[in-house]
């Protein structure tokens, strides 16, 4: 009998490939997911939905819930590209944090569990139909309009518009 397989491991969202930001992207497309709990900004990949999670059956295994994962576009991250400083000014329904390369969002009220078949709590999915972060991820994708109030520039926004 062979040994068990190990699963291999799943294709990081921000490859090169898959990260290029397209002129067309439109703030509703720019929820493409490539897997459940993923939102990449840089995807061209059309929507899916993943609003309603299944509820969790008996005996269905549970794992941590990480949270919204944000993949920036190519050439952009986290450090530079979300407006941390929103988070002072607003009272917002989630918190963020990284992991080494990888930024994530979690909802104020996560589960901080889901089930083994869903990448994300239905509170941390949630985070998708809030007003303050479409804009966000408006922004990311499309750039700050000139006139927007400071507090919603990532720090990479202010740089530029500094150098101006």
């Amino acid at each position: 009998m062979p040994p068990p397989r190990s699963p291999s491991p799943e294709p990081q969202p921000s490859s090169p490939s898959s990260s290029h930001l397209s002129p067309a992207l439109s703030a509703s497309s720019a929820d493409g997911l490539l897997r459940p709990g993923v939102l990449n900004l840089g995807s061209t990949l059309p929507s899916r939905d993943c609003r309603s999670n299944p509820p969790m059956e008996r005996g269905t295994e549970e794992v941590p819930c990480k949270g919204l994962q944000l993949v920036f576009p190519l050439g952009e991250n986290h450090h530079i590209g979300y407006p941390f400083g929103l988070h002072s000014h607003r009272s917002l329904p989630w918190d963020y944090y990284s992991e080494g390369d990888r930024f994530y969002l979690r909802s104020t009220t996560c589960s901080k569990t889901t089930s083994a078949d869903s990448a994300i709590c239905s509170k941390c999915n949630k985070i998708r139909n809030n007003d303050i972060f479409k804009n966000i991820v408006d922004r990311i994708a499309h750039g700050v309009n000139e006139n927007t109030l400071l507090m919603y520039y990532p720090i990479g926004g202010l740089v530029t518009k500094i150098r101006r």
